[in-house]
């Protein structure tokens, strides 16, 4: 499934990404700096959007590394223009071990500014407002974004720290699921209202659609609440489809074009002796025939197929395919009942079919 990431590298075995609308922010820091001081200006303005990220990076670590210590693995740590966010395998089970994996964030951010300060000296706004291009000032803005970013991520915005906060304190007295929505509802009206204060009444820009991207966040981070709602009492085995095409690594590229313009998802499984092997999309047939002229439509499968991909178990829960459905670009999983293919996982429509088999179990 396309997700418009770009994978960088690991940081404590978690996978760094960088989703592709990140790439705005080099372009404005470049354009900014250059505006000030020509190609010295733009070296330092890009130099110092790497030290941010490095911060939003740490800070990441800081949930990502606690949210361990309690047993939840990250799955990925994704870079974006409004900063970070890791995404959890799974939610943390109490209230309690929420609130210290939010405020764990935070407090990296304040560490680090506690760090800079025998080297920077006391911080004031006034530092801010001329800013000479050398190390020393570099540094100082270092100290001066983590301060400004720890109390900015304790804002009650949802999904922000404060809006997670929130959320977990009144997770002590209403289900994950309501004090969901209450935190999200809140966080909308926080955002339009700070995004209007910057537009409005500062004519700032970019603030104003920080916090609409923020707005954005909080509707796709209750709406993915509410799908594993949906989701949690059901299996793989339950969504999963034992009738799919599938050819051998022997076969032709002809006979997977045949079949591949006929059904949706456009994934066809390569089998050998009752397993799979490969997958193969369209997309990436067409790229291959594209790239290569004079491939022979009767070329097999098995130069062409991606031996890299993610499997299912039938019991596995639906859950853990969401998660695995919305970090990885398959667009169908093989399904295993132990060392037995028994059927394929569609990724797609799976919210429909989710309400139609609850409403089945209802009736």
């Amino acid at each position: 499934m396309l997700d418009w990431s770009i994978r960088l590298f690991r940081v404590f075995g978690i996978r760094l990404e960088m989703h592709i609308s990140f790439l705005i922010l080099p372009v404005y820091f470049g354009f900014a700096g250059m505006e000030r001081a020509g190609l010295a200006g733009i070296v330092w303005s890009l130099l110092f959007l790497v030290i941010i990220f490095a911060c939003v990076v740490l800070h990441e670590l800081g949930h990502s590394l606690t949210a361990r210590r309690f047993g939840i693995k990250t799955s990925r740590i994704l870079l974006m223009p409004i900063g970070g966010l890791a995404q959890f395998e799974s939610m943390p089970d109490t209230p309690g071990k929420e609130a210290l994996v939010t405020l764990a964030g935070p407090a990296v951010n304040f560490a680090l500014f506690l760090l800079l300060i025998p080297i920077t000296g006391a911080f004031s706004l006034e530092r801010l407002v001329d800013l000479p291009l050398n190390v020393p000032q570099l540094v100082y803005m270092a100290m001066a974004f983590n301060l400004i970013m720890g109390f900015f991520n304790l804002l009650p915005v949802f999904p922000m720290d404060g809006g997670r906060l929130l959320r977990a304190l009144l997770s002590f007295w209403l289900p994950p699921l309501k004090a969901t929505e209450i935190s999200s509802r809140f966080g909308v009206l926080a955002a339009a209202t700070l995004a209007a204060f910057f537009l409005i009444g500062l004519n700032q820009l970019l603030p104003a659609a920080l916090f609409l991207f923020i707005m954005l966040a909080s509707r796709m981070e209750l709406k993915a609440m509410k799908q594993r709602e949906l989701f949690q009492s059901f299996s793989v085995r339950d969504f999963m489809d034992t009738r799919f095409e599938s050819l051998s690594p022997s076969s032709s590229v002809r006979d997977a074009l045949s079949i591949l313009n006929q059904i949706d998802p456009r994934d066809l499984i390569i089998t050998e002796n009752g397993r799979a092997v490969g997958l193969v999309e369209l997309e990436d047939l067409n790229r291959v025939t594209q790239k290569k002229n004079h491939l022979p439509a009767s070329s097999i499968l098995e130069n062409i197929m991606n031996r890299s991909f993610v499997t299912l178990q039938a019991n596995d829960t639906m859950e853990d395919a969401l998660r695995l459905a919305a970090s990885d670009k398959q667009s169908v999983f093989p399904v295993y009942d132990y060392i037995e293919l028994i059927g394929v996982l569609n990724a797609s429509g799976l919210d429909r079919r989710a309400y139609w088999k609850k409403a089945q179990r209802e009736i």
